[in-house]
C-alpha cells in the first residue's frame, strides 16, 4: 500500500514538474519580446536605443507618453530609503484621500482607481 502511495506521489510530482517546465518555456520572455510588443502595439510604443552616443534603433522617439509605472520605481526607492533611516513608520496606514494629495496628473496612463 505504501509503495502505491509513493508511486502516486512521484507521478503527481512528475506531472507538476512537466507542467511547470511547459509554462516556463511558453511564457518566458525571449530576446524578441520587446520587439514583438512594438510590432503588435505601435500606438503604445516609443523607444530609442543609444550606445556610445550612436542611435542604434528608434520608433516614435518623440512621442509623449505617460510615465505610468516609472513613477512607482522612484517612489519605491524613496520609500526604501526613508524606511531604512527610520523616517517613516512601516505599519502606519494612509488613507486614499491623503495619498491623492501627492497625485501628479498624466503619470498613471489613464488609470482609474475604484474605492
Amino acid at each position: 500500500m505504501l509503495k502505491k502511495i509513493l508511486i502516486g506521489i512521484g507521478i503527481f510530482v512528475g506531472i507538476i514538474i512537466v507542467i511547470g517546465a511547459i509554462g516556463i518555456y511558453k511564457f518566458m520572455p525571449t530576446e524578441n519580446t520587446v520587439l514583438e510588443f512594438i510590432i503588435d502595439n505601435p500606438e503604445k510604443s516609443a523607444i530609442q536605443l543609444v550606445r556610445n552616443d550612436t542611435v542604434l534603433a528608434k520608433k516614435n522617439p518623440n512621442k509623449m507618453m505617460p510615465l505610468a509605472s516609472t513613477v512607482k520605481i522612484i517612489l519605491a526607492i524613496e520609500y526604501a530609503e526613508q524606511s531604512a533611516n527610520g523616517k517613516i513608520n512601516l505599519n502606519q496606514k494612509i488613507s486614499l484621500n491623503d495619498l491623492d494629495t501627492y497625485y501628479v496628473p498624466n503619470t498613471d496612463g489613464g488609470l482609474i482607481l475604484l474605492g
